[in-house]
């Protein structure tokens, strides 16, 4: 969604920084290396003409490893959405929907290699002593 393309900037950086490369829509795509993040753009449903391939074509591509895609309420872009999400479903690919979960999944990766993940409930702020 436009209104978080500037929160997804320092988690399209880690992720960069860390080889992952990046697609996106023509809209993210060029925010992103304005930012000085390099990204492939692909096309949305309704843009790829025949023998191009569209976003879902991305999603189902077993070289994609996570999807992070943030709700916006633009009757296509929602469309697109709804349907990015269900082929990562489908395939049982990570899809994450909030840019919160997206950074806590960037701060795992920044992590040193001599720390280990504790149990959910260490994490949590009201959690009783």
């Amino acid at each position: 969604a436009d209104r978080d393309k500037p929160e997804a900037l320092p988690i399209a950086k880690s992720l960069n920084a860390h080889g992952y490369q990046i697609k996106a829509t023509r809209g993210t795509a060029r925010f992103l290396e304005e930012a000085g993040i390099p990204a492939e753009t692909i096309n949305r449903l309704d843009e790829a003409s025949p023998g191009q391939q569209s976003l879902l074509d991305h999603v189902r591509d077993s070289a994609t490893v996570l999807v992070i895609n943030t709700l916006t309420w633009d009757r296509p872009t929602l469309e697109d959405g709804f349907r990015m999400r269900r082929s990562a479903n489908e395939r049982m690919l990570p899809c994450l929907t909030s840019l919160d979960t997206a950074a806590a999944l960037v701060r795992a990766l920044e992590s040193p290699d001599d720390e280990f993940v504790l149990p959910i409930d260490h994490y949590r702020h009201d959690r009783r002593q």
